[in-house]
């Protein structure tokens, strides 16, 4: 039985994704073994300032796992967001002298990028830019995505 290549490539995907999880739940068991104090000291930190850095962390690797670099690029931008509120927020917390400037501002220009960069690949998969109907960003017929070499 035959298969088609985007099948293939889509299944790879899969396993790929299952195999970063695996891998990264290892990671979480093996750091609460051989540092049980860390561990204890990262899930301690349930508030609710802490669980946006935790949601910014646990987005970003998902973000690694991705084959679709559209679905890449949104995980990514909303890392970054997230990681962004909850340093903007640990700054303002931090005494003077100590401040978390040059983190923000890379966050900030990663964003940015990341922001342009997925915008770009949504036009280019459609054959006119978006249009703005009613409040509403409406995307024109795509493209084949043969052409632009993606993963639907």
């Amino acid at each position: 039985m035959f298969t088609s290549h985007s099948s293939r490539v889509r299944a790879r995907g899969r396993t790929a994704i299952a195999a970063g999880l695996g891998l990264m739940g290892v990671a979480l068991v093996g750091a609460m073994v051989w540092a049980p104090g860390w561990a204890h000291a990262a899930m301690n930190t349930l508030d609710p300032v802490s669980l946006i850095g935790h949601l910014s962390f646990l987005l970003s690797a998902l973000s690694f796992a991705q084959t679709n670099m559209l679905r890449l690029r949104v995980l990514a931008i909303a890392s970054m967001a997230l990681g962004l509120v909850y340093n903007g927020i640990i700054h303002v917390q931090m005494p003077q002298g100590m401040q978390l400037w040059p983190t923000l501002i890379w966050l900030s220009a990663f964003l940015v990028q990341n922001c342009i960069l997925a915008y770009a690949l949504v036009t280019r998969r459609s054959s006119a830019p978006p249009v703005l109907r009613a409040g509403v960003l409406v995307l024109q017929p795509a493209a084949s995505s043969q052409s632009l070499g993606t993963t639907p």
